[in-house]
């Protein structure tokens, strides 16, 4: 009798590891099956942003500023949301078409003529144009107002909003493309961008709030603000 039992015992647990094997078997097969999803939708997502050039289409022009802000669940892209993390290089290779989309829009944007994307120097040259990009305004009582935040003595305020989103847009695109390119510095780009600004009409405080809340951190902007007072 008490062999009997062990015997029994024996088959049901034999029974058990191969049930077990089994749902292992299809988990690992499930598995298998999302990943492979999850790579043709980032190889197709991948090679529609390597195909197309500017002018976007805004649902383009969407997909890659959510790939670059890693804003990628509502385009199915969740699994490549970490560099160096899931679906091998993908991910890493969206995040660059990406990021080489929105510089070849922002040269298409400012009319930059035989950019190469692949040379620094051109990279500088394009973000030291973008620090100077900024729509003038001018003072109803004098042109020595560098000193001065005074909206009321600048202008018209339609004009004064109009020239500090202009110039705010130029800042993130010329920071797009520091962010791009090893050898670009937020700091520099962003100290410079205030300098010349400085010189062409009042900084608003608005505006160097917004500037400085670009850089990482206290320390950087401590030192941008030194360099423009």
């Amino acid at each position: 009798k008490n062999k009997k039992k062990q015997n029994q015992n024996q088959r049901n647990s034999n029974q058990q590891q191969i049930e077990g094997r089994k749902n292992d078997n299809e988990s690992s097969s499930d598995m298998s099956s999302s990943i492979d999803l999850y790579n043709k939708v980032g190889t197709a997502a991948l090679s529609l942003l390597r195909a197309t050039v500017p002018p976007l289409a805004p649902g383009i022009k969407s997909l890659s500023s959510d790939i670059t802000s890693g804003k990628l669940s509502k385009w199915g892209l969740e699994w490549f949301s970490h560099e160096g993390g899931g679906g091998d290089s993908v991910g890493d290779e969206l995040r660059e078409a990406a990021r080489l989309l929105r510089i070849l829009e922002i040269v298409a944007q400012y009319k930059v003529a035989n950019f190469d994307v692949f040379d620094p120097i051109h990279a500088s040259r394009l973000v030291n144009f973008l620090c100077v990009f900024h729509a003038p305004v001018h003072s109803k009582s004098s042109s020595s107002m560098s000193s001065h935040t005074n909206k009321s003595m600048l202008g018209d305020e339609e004009d004064i909003e109009n020239a500090a989103a202009v110039a705010a847009g130029a800042l993130d695109d010329a920071l797009h493309i520091c962010d791009a390119y090893s050898h670009l510095s937020r700091v520099t780009v962003v100290g410079r961008y205030l300098r010349n600004l400085s010189l062409k009409r009042a900084i608003l405080e608005e505006e160097l709030d917004y500037a400085l809340s670009k850089l990482n951190n206290q320390e950087d902007s401590l030192a941008v603000s030194d360099s423009i007072l």
